[in-house]
């Protein structure tokens, strides 16, 4: 219903509408008030439902980490992180979108990176950014691959006896990044993978010497379903070492 009532401001102030009458409220019923007075206090109450509970969450979780933190490591280290945290807590708006990264998303699920609820694509790919970003800094030839890759990649295995992946457009780009590494323009590989739908694992692949660094924070082994797909796409049966 409040949709309804912000989409019919918009249809009246098109239309040259200048105020409206609050009937249901006595002590404004003699009052008008301008029309952005209702799609205002929509986007505020969104804020507060929304984007507010999710902050007031990350620096409740940053409180309750900074008791913690105190009894396992040095003190001073331990207030030094937390008011690091603090800081860029007061420093970012409500509400808003992410901007610096390859895809926007609402500003307030960065809050997620503040509590104990489970990572979603987004936030992994963010990581990969600012990993990229890192090693472009420092000169390094490693490719830094979003989630995307490795899901196009699985498609790609699905069908390569088809020929479609040397044919479809659709695998140009990660054709693009096998090239560089056949070439030497790019020495490795660094990605991430979803397990199961609920478990991230991170590979490193080093392509001259065959060598895949699988990060896998529970220390299980490769799973056929990363490896038979690996194996496919270098060419070559890689080794995998357990991180």
């Amino acid at each position: 219903m409040l949709g309804e009532l912000v989409a019919a401001c918009k249809t009246a102030v098109l239309s040259g509408m200048r105020s409206v009458k609050c009937r249901h409220a006595p002590s404004a019923s003699g009052q008008y008030l301008p029309v952005w007075v209702i799609p205002y206090w929509a986007e505020v109450l969104e804020i507060r439902t929304t984007s507010r509970k999710a902050w007031v969450g990350a620096e409740e979780f940053i409180r309750m980490r900074k008791k913690v933190l105190k009894k396992t490591m040095n003190g001073e280290n331990a207030d030094a992180i937390m008011q690091e945290a603090y800081d860029m807590l007061s420093c970012l708006p409500w509400s808003g979108d992410v901007r610096g990264f390859n895809a926007s998303e609402l500003l307030y699920k960065l809050a997620t990176y503040a509590s104990r609820e489970w990572l979603a694509t987004m936030h992994e790919d963010q990581i990969l950014d600012l990993l990229r970003r890192e090693l472009l800094l420092k000169g390094t030839r490693t490719e830094i691959a979003q989630m995307a890759f490795f899901w196009s990649l699985h498609q790609a295995y699905t069908c390569h006896d088809t020929g479609e992946y040397e044919e479809s457009h659709v695998f140009a780009w990660i054709q693009g990044i096998g090239t560089a590494l056949v070439t030497g323009e790019r020495d490795g590989l660094g990605t991430m993978v979803n397990i199961g739908g609920d478990h991230w694992v991170a590979i490193a692949i080093d392509f001259e010497l065959s060598l895949v660094w699988y990060g896998d924070s529970f220390g299980q082994r490769p799973v056929e379903e990363v490896t038979s797909v690996l194996d496919w796409w270098t060419r070559r049966p890689c080794t995998y070492i357990v991180m």
